[in-house]
């Protein structure tokens, strides 16, 4: 017992003393701002433990990021359509030689041997193969083992660290540092539990009687109850595909969260046999693993999100093929692990075993180095939050979409499922206080990374309101008793990019129905503002998310809501349109938003519906003319985005 008590002086003292000793020549380089609900701080890390640390170095040219990115996605440019190879990408953003020898001269200077660091490959970092105390020394902070309270994963992190102020430009964070988050989730929900509902009574449920599951199938008058395939093709007028480049397939992430793993063959060929016989049984997508993902599941193990993202997006691409991403993400972020595998410059592995992620967000695997050739499309159906992940970290994630936009290739987003944060979904998704986490009175709108990146397409939900059919317009997607809306809003972390200035604008002028804002110069909430009138604003189109038919573990299971259904329709469209203009010898459209913007005659506008805000039953944001954070744009139109992008070079 004595020796105990004398540890914990000893702690105390050299946590005090490290705090008191910061030279003057450092300066706070991050800092936890608010204590995450979800994580409890534990003991002190022992300062022998070896620590693995990695200096995440500042990118070149990343300030120009927008403006080469909209050189080759803007049709007003002469460049449009004229994509970088990886390699132009990679020399253009590599840090520069001053930031590499700048660090490497700090890190020697405190003591740390030339023999403990390393250089990425794509000298993107520094790694250190060092002790806690080293690096405790080195940061002039203090490391604690943090244990998430509902999945019990325990990890290192420190509240705050420092480094000189004049090396602080050439450093985008440091790991482990201030980071930690939840695991992202999908975005998909079953609007009722049919489970225990035999086929007669599901129907009956759903208003329709004595049908039969053949007798829907082509009938559009029940969209409005049930969407189906036929149903998706009529909103958007999307015609049955014919072509089938090899180099075009839908590429589609998944990510392997709890029992949860992918979808089920079964289930694929139940759907197919139904719904849309053209397509033989047994198509499957290409598996494309990541960090030892699986797929097909068993039955019992199916991911409902993955069976619905396949069924959904098959009736709309078929002849051409698909590829399932499946990130074997346990209960860590899997959006590294995913880039790490399809762009290698983006991978940061060294010789002392230090993986190419933040641990303590990313998981502890070795990252797959450019291991898997990326598709044109991405469909993306999880996400977490913003306020979950350091503010850099989320930057630097961001910016590597950017750099897949530069390479003509377009990644879709689910804008997800809890309208501005609705806290009955779950705790982590309820609006925010003004210390920036979800919590009791909290009056704040939440918002969703990588969601609200700018260098991604985000999709929100419509539905066929009751007693409407296909040709009358849609409305955006909201089930009050069920706590679903199309999630929308405003980023805290990215400004508002230049493509959608003018319609945000717009927006903000006529379209807030008097919900007070913030801005980005302002503290968090300043003046009870409830949103970041400066943030980039999601989402940027929509697509049907209401009452999905659906196989699940062999037999139809209902039916489904979520924007988890909207972006394979919007993704499997922008698919559909490179397939023409391969076709055609022409390259990928890559990132549309730009176009988008520029030319939204060719999207149906939704002006009607709203999301849900705090409490349950209470309005957001409302759909209005032209571009809102409910809806976006609006819904694709098939056949004017096709005669669009097919006009252009």
């Amino acid at each position: 017992m004595h020796f105990l008590i004398q540890s914990c002086s000893f702690l105390l003292f050299v946590s005090i003393s490290i705090a008191a000793s910061i030279p003057t020549a450092h300066v706070l380089h991050e800092k936890r701002e608010f204590n995450h609900p979800q994580w409890v701080k534990r003991s002190r890390l022992p300062s022998y433990a070896r620590l693995p640390v990695r200096i995440e170095l500042a990118q070149s040219n990343l300030e120009r990021g927008q403006e080469f990115l909209m050189d080759v996605s803007d049709p007003g440019s002469v460049n449009y359509g004229k994509h970088w190879t990886p390699q132009k990408i990679a020399d253009v953003f590599a840090p520069s030689k001053e930031a590499i020898n700048a660090v490497k001269d700090w890190v020697m200077s405190s003591g740390v041997s030339p023999g403990s660091m390393s250089l990425a490959g794509n000298k993107g970092s520094l790694a250190l193969n060092i002790t806690a105390g080293q690096a405790e020394r080195l940061f002039h902070t203090n490391y604690h083992v943090f244990e998430h309270v509902v999945s019990g994963r325990k990890t290192t992190a420190c509240d705050q660290y420092h480094v000189p102020g004049n090396v602080k430009r050439h450093i985008d964070y440091v790991t482990p540092g201030v980071g930690l988050s939840a695991p992202v989730r999908p975005q998909a929900k079953f609007a009722a539990d049919a489970s225990s509902m035999s086929l007669g009574q599901q129907f009956a449920f759903l208003g329709l009687g004595n049908r039969t599951l053949a007798s829907i199938v082509n009938d559009l008058s029940v969209c409005d109850r049930v969407t189906t395939p036929a149903c998706v093709k009529a909103l958007y007028q999307i015609p049955n595909g014919t072509q089938s480049d090899p180099n075009n397939a839908l590429g589609v992430f998944e990510s392997q969260i709890g029992a949860m793993q992918s979808y089920n063959q079964g289930d694929l060929n139940s759907f197919f046999q139904t719904f849309t016989p053209n397509i033989p049984q047994g198509t499957a997508p290409k598996l494309q693993s990541i960090n030892g993902g699986q797929a097909p599941s068993s039955p019992n193990m199916t991911s409902f999100e993955a069976d619905l993202d396949f069924q959904v997006a098959y009736p709309i691409v078929f002849p051409q093929s698909t590829q399932v991403f499946q990130v074997n993400s346990g209960q860590f972020s899997p959006f590294n692990q995913f880039l790490d595998a399809i762009d290698a410059s983006y991978c940061n592995a060294t010789a002392f075993g230090i993986t190419g992620n933040t641990p303590q967000i990313d998981g502890p695997n070795p990252p797959q180095c450019g291991t898997v050739k990326p598709t044109n499309v991405f469909s993306i159906s999880f996400s977490g939050e913003e306020f979950g992940l350091p503010a850099a970290y989320e930057q630097r994630q961001c910016n590597e979409f950017m750099k897949l936009g530069l390479s003509g290739k377009t990644v879709v987003f689910a804008s997800g499922d809890s309208g501005t944060g609705t806290p009955t979904r779950s705790p982590a998704e309820g609006c925010l206080t003004n210390q920036g986490v979800p919590g009791p009175g909290g009056n704040i709108f939440n918002v969703p990374f990588p969601v609200s990146c700018p260098y991604v397409t985000t999709v929100g939900a419509t539905q066929v309101n009751p007693g409407n059919s296909v040709n009358v317009p849609e409305s955006a997607a909201v089930d009050p008793i069920n706590t679903f809306s199309s999630t929308g809003g405003f980023s805290n972390i990215f400004p508002i990019p230049q493509y959608q200035a003018k319609a945000v604008a717009n927006f903000l002028a006529t379209g807030t129905k008097g919900i007070p804002s913030y801005s980005g110069s302002q503290p968090f909430g300043a003046n009870g503002g409830r949103f970041n009138a400066s943030g980039r604003g999601f989402p940027d189109v929509s697509a049907a998310g209401k009452h999905f038919a659906t196989f699940l573990q062999g037999q139809f299971a209902g039916t489904v809501d979520g924007t988890s259904a909207a972006t394979p329709i919007f993704a499997s469209v922008i698919n559909r349109i490179n397939e023409e203009r391969l076709a055609a010898g022409k390259s990928p459209v890559g990132f549309v938003n730009p176009a988008l913007y520029a030319n939204p005659g060719m999207l149906n506008d939704v002006t009607t519906g709203n999301n849900l805000a705090c409490a349950n039953n209470t309005v957001g944001f409302t759909a209005t003319t032209g571009w809102d954070p409910v809806t976006g744009l609006g819904t694709p139109n098939f056949p004017k985005m096709l005669q669009f992008f097919m006009s252009q070079q």
